[in-house]
């Protein structure tokens, strides 16, 4: 008897960790663009209503993977009472979320024009300006920022890392995030990022 409680809670804890589990009241999908993997981690209750929700880009740093904010950022018990899509993309480690100029990156290029019109049309987003934002730790700040600068029209909030060389304790986005910035308004209007006006 107690063999097969131990078996049962051994395969439950296993499954907290597969893509596309439950975590937190959240559920993390594992969407691919060929070998490139990209977690989306959807609010609960996502599945139970029409509401649009604003998402949350979070750009991983140097050497790390689309499953940082996940794993060392806690980002499932966060995320869970929270009225927000995190997406978290991988990609290179060392790419500086860049179009490298002799073509052999085009990471820039993917996460503006692909990743982001994807989301849009794939999950029930806010798809204008004001229901995006984006943070990065080191690297990923550098990313954000850049991205921020030369996209305004896709992101309203933008949030570097505290300091590129440490961890912080908390991660970046818990002191901007509050319920004032959950935009849930079922409104699509103002345009895409990558379109013009």
């Amino acid at each position: 008897m107690i063999a097969r409680r131990a078996l049962a809670l051994l395969v439950l804890l296993a499954s907290l960790s597969l893509p596309g589990a439950a975590r937190a009241g959240v559920s993390v999908e594992l969407v691919k663009f060929g070998d490139v993997p990209v977690n989306v981690v959807l609010p609960d209750g996502y599945d139970s209503g029409p509401l649009r929700y604003p998402v949350i880009y979070l750009l991983h740093g140097y050497s790390e993977n689309e499953n940082t904010w996940l794993d060392m950022g806690n980002l499932a018990a966060f995320a869970a009472d929270k009225q927000a899509i995190f997406v978290t993309p991988g990609g290179d480690p060392d790419g500086w979320y860049s179009d490298w100029r002799n073509g052999a990156n085009k990471w820039e290029s993917f996460h503006i024009g692909t990743l982001i019109p994807y989301i849009d049309t794939h999950y029930r987003t806010i798809g204008a300006r004001a229901g995006r934002a984006i943070a990065g730790l080191s690297m990923g700040g550098f990313g954000s920022m850049s991205y921020a600068a030369r996209h305004p029209v896709c992101s309203s909030r933008r949030r570097p890392s505290p300091e590129p060389w440490t961890r912080p304790t908390r991660a970046p986005w818990q002191s901007w995030l509050s319920p004032a910035h959950s935009v849930r308004s079922p409104e699509t209007t103002g345009s895409r990022c990558g379109e013009t006006r």
